[in-house]
């Protein structure tokens, strides 16, 4: 059997996985099969997608005890408006096809993903592409193309209405996904952080260069990628997630940047699987 841990024996914000049990609890599913789940209420052919989730309901309170949990509560002024099951059964069934292929060397787990506004959304679920892999920016990804997603609800609230974007009291969302972590190998940054530059100084051409060389030589196996000391999970393709919940919610301000100290340092890890 598995059994999670962060790298190294304690999170990044000084806790160990054994004093958060709600992890354990939610990170894996020994019932999950390619039927469609039973607490749906479509068959997840035709849109909407997006079903609102009974506020009274067990389904509610294990989603918004994990957003809580894992950051929601050490952000400003945090309210949960509503939560959105997405019965998408295409991006389900995809997702449930590279579950069985990937989870040799990882359990699937729940991961949030900030989609950077309503154009992020509406794509992503209202459409219901999914993390279509166009959606993968060619002219600048600071670790690698991919779709990048967190543990920490604090990092995707900072790119939930673009990054570093926050108006007070307008209503934001987070997408919560299952994610095939696969096999993922340790990426480092394509070109070397120059502080107040997220680009490094470089060109778009000189990015999306890098990003080709970086795509070419990836270890042959690995379509996923560590980064930022297990804080990030890179995803290479789309269809190893699925969009299970849209959090919708409002708050005073953003927690701050999870790029710079002292939040970083705060910033809850991704834990590993002990073979």
């Amino acid at each position: 059997a598995k059994v999670f841990r962060p790298f190294g024996s304690h999170s990044a914000s000084g806790r160990s996985t054994s004093s958060e049990p709600l992890y354990s609890d939610v990170i894996r599913d020994p019932y999950i099969t390619g039927s469609i789940p039973i607490e749906w209420t479509s068959d997840g052919q035709t849109k909407p997608y997006l079903h609102e989730v009974d506020r009274g309901s067990r389904q509610y309170q294990k989603v918004k005890d994990f957003v809580m949990k894992f950051g929601g509560n050490e952000i400003p002024g945090f309210e949960i408006q509503k939560i959105h099951r997405n019965e998408h059964f295409g991006s389900y069934e995809k997702y449930f096809h590279n579950l069985k292929d990937k989870t040799a060397q990882h359990e699937y787990c729940w991961l949030f993903h900030g989609p950077g506004g309503q154009v992020g959304l509406q794509k992503i679920v209202k459409e219901g592409r999914g993390f279509d892999d166009d959606f993968r920016s060619m002219t600048f990804a600071a670790y690698g193309r991919g779709h990048y997603f967190a543990l920490d609800f604090r990092l995707a609230d900072f790119f939930a209405d673009g990054r570093g974007q926050h108006e007070p009291k307008k209503t934001r969302r987070v997408l919560l996904c299952r994610v095939a972590a696969g096999k993922p190998f340790e990426a480092e940054r394509l070109f070397p952080y120059v502080p107040g530059d997220p680009t490094s100084g470089r060109s778009d051409a000189e990015w999306t260069k890098k990003m080709e060389d970086f795509n070419r030589n990836k270890p042959e196996g690995h379509d996923n990628s560590w980064i930022g000391n297990d804080r990030e999970l890179i995803v290479g393709k789309g269809d190893m997630v699925h969009v299970e919940y849209v959090v919708e919610y409002t708050s005073a301000k953003l927690a701050g940047n999870p790029y710079l100290d002292p939040l970083m340092t705060e910033i809850r890890k991704i834990p590993r699987p002990i073979l």
